[in-house]
């Protein structure tokens, strides 16, 4: 029994052994799974804030401009700009080195940065300051008789002009002054550059005035205006400079009144001299708002202080005389009849006649015009009491059409049908580009492109002119009729009756004074890439990479190119990959390879304009 008993406890320390160790063994397995999937999770989740943090890398700047021998930082996220590889597709412009560009020569590029397999890019634009102004607002919202200073980056031979004076005004030192709601252009000039800031004005809408009880019940004591007989007049006082006016003291017997003792705060507004005990007169000296008090002493030894406000106007209209115009100008054509030297109370009156011929808004003092059809009329304003007439007058502009490219020395005329007696004044922008005669005859001077404006009444309009050097348009119009009658071929460039890109422009060059030896030879043409070094070489790069229309000028010499991958025509070696060149004809046209339409290929593509003639 003993023994069985034993045998049985050995048996069951064994069994409880075992399960000890069974437990040991599952608690373990349990423990390294669990470090296993804590391992496993944050794996997934490194990879995915890793995966997550590199999605979201991005340049400090998509798109900057740095001005020739500056530089500029480029940072990839918080990524250390020396693990990452920076690359500028167009060196002649700029180089990058550990995310700082370097501006070399006016044109454009891409900065590249790879990191991880990926790239990220940034467009770097290296203006010509000769050919570009900077402004502190191309866009600016301002309300009636706001006023705002544009800063501009230079400050000699600074000029500026608004496309409508209605609108806003603009002083020599561009200062801008709204005068009524709508939109409008400032033009800043500075030699042959030239940029915009568009101008929104809104109204401030009609000021409402709440009456003093005083004013309105005649039971009040107040300084009262009179009459010639000398009988109170109960509103507001409101007259135009240069008047005298009576004042008195309304419902007080004079019998009760000791001695009265007049003044105004402003004297240099109105100077106020006293009649008797209560009446003095007032002479109207300027425009503004004076106080006008009565220190009442009264027989029975009590004082008291009266005033009033003396509202001193000089109604002046902007024009006796005000020209609209139809739609053939466009919508921003808003002209506007307003009275200056009004005061916040002064009352004002229109009646317009012919309104078929004009649409007339009435609204805060002032009548708002659009011309609808051509005609006249007359507004008939009446302010503080004193009728005013103006006339108006609709007109209908044709403006004929300028020749689109001007030979140097030759001559075009604007001509302006339409206006009547309305007489124009020209104006050009740049008079080494060209001149213009007071009768609008257009003489050009020197290649390249500019501006005549036109202002008629208080808009001003403008005239696109783009001279071409001597000798260019004859150049130019060989190249069309070459590419127009001639085949194209790479093999037979040279020959007579073919052409390829590049003989193009050595064969075009060619038609005037053997203008082709300014290309590197006089025997052959250079293939695009060639003719590219040849004239990097001699400084006649202009830009490299595509510039605005209005740097351009007639004859010069559209290198395409491949910033990144290869394209088709590409071939490895070739300086910035150069496979076309193209001339542009002027007036925003190109004379291209293969094709008698002159329109631009791909500006993505251009990687340098060449200028061969000045």
């Amino acid at each position: 029994m003993s023994c069985f008993k034993i045998k049985m406890k050995q048996e069951e320390s064994e069994t409880s052994s075992n399960l000890r160790s069974s437990h040991r063994f599952k608690s373990l397995g349990r423990k390294i799974c669990a470090s296993f999937l804590c391992i496993a999770m944050l794996l997934t989740l490194t990879a995915g804030y890793t995966a997550k943090t590199e999605a979201a890398l991005k340049l400090s700047r998509s798109k900057m401009y740095v001005k020739r021998g500056y530089r500029a930082q480029l940072k990839l996220g918080n990524v250390k700009s020396s693990k990452v590889s920076w690359r500028s597709s167009n060196p002649f412009t700029g180089s990058v080195a550990n995310g700082v560009f370097t501006a070399i020569a006016y044109g454009v590029t891409c900065v590249t940065a790879t990191y991880k397999g990926k790239t990220y890019k940034c467009k770097v634009i290296v203006p010509d300051t000769n050919r570009t102004i900077y402004l502190n607002k191309y866009k600016k919202t301002l309300y009636e008789n706001q006023s705002f200073k544009l800063k501009v980056d230079a400050t000699e031979d600074i000029k500026f002009h608004s496309r409508n004076t209605h609108i806003a005004t603009v002083t020599a030192k561009g200062r801008i002054k709204a005068k009524n709601p709508g939109k409008t252009t400032i033009v800043v000039k500075k030699g042959g550059a030239y940029t915009a800031c568009n101008v929104k004005v809104k109204s401030l809408g009609e000021k409402k005035h709440k009456t003093p009880a005083w004013l309105k019940d005649r039971a009040k004591v107040a300084v009262r205006k009179y009459n010639a007989q000398w009988h109170p007049t109960f509103g507001r006082i409101i007259k135009r400079k240069g008047k005298t006016i009576n004042l008195g003291i309304a419902n007080v017997r004079p019998k009760s009144v000791k001695k009265v003792v007049w003044s105004s705060n402003y004297p240099g507004i109105a100077t106020v001299t006293a009649k008797d005990k209560t009446t003095a007169t007032a002479k109207l000296l300027a425009v503004g708002k004076a106080k006008v008090s009565a220190v009442i002493f009264y027989n029975s030894g009590k004082n008291e202080v009266l005033s009033n406000e003396i509202n001193v106007t000089d109604p002046r209209p902007n024009a006796y005389t005000v020209h609209c115009f139809t739609k053939t100008v466009g919508n921003a054509r808003t002209q506007y009849v307003h009275f200056t030297g009004l005061s916040e109370y002064s009352k004002v009156s229109y009646k317009i006649s012919n309104t078929k011929c004009v649409k007339a808004t009435i609204y805060n003092k002032k009548v708002k015009l659009i011309g609808k059809r051509n005609g006249h009329g007359t507004i008939t304003a009446k302010v503080d009491g004193k009728t005013y007439k103006i006339h108006y007058y609709v007109w209908t502009p044709k403006f004929g059409s300028i020749i689109g490219v001007l030979a140097k020395g030759n001559k075009t005329k604007i001509k302006i049908g339409g206006i009547g007696k309305l007489q124009p004044i020209f104006t050009s922008r740049d008079i080494n580009k060209c001149s213009v005669a007071l009768d609008g005859t257009i003489t050009g001077r020197g290649s390249g492109v500019t501006y005549v404006d036109v202002k008629l009444s208080s808009m001003t309009f403008s005239y696109r002119v783009e001279v071409a050097a001597t000798g260019i348009k004859t150049i130019i119009k060989r190249a069309k009729y070459i590419v127009n009658n001639w085949t194209y071929s790479q093999g037979s460039r040279m020959s007579d009756g073919y052409y390829d890109c590049s003989s193009l422009v050595w064969k075009g060059y060619k038609a005037y004074k053997n203008y082709h030896a300014k290309l590197g030879s006089t025997k052959y043409a250079l293939p695009a890439a060639y003719l590219f070094d040849y004239l990097r070489a001699k400084g006649q790069i202009a830009y490299f990479g595509f510039t605005k229309l209005d740097d351009l000028r007639p004859g010069d010499l559209f290198f395409y190119g491949d910033y990144g991958s290869a394209v088709r025509y590409s071939q490895p070696g070739r300086t910035l990959n150069i496979y076309h060149v193209a001339m542009y004809a002027g007036n925003g046209r190109v004379v291209e390879k293969g094709t008698p339409r002159y329109t631009y290929n791909s500006l993505d593509h251009i990687v340098g304009v060449g200028r061969v003639v000045y």
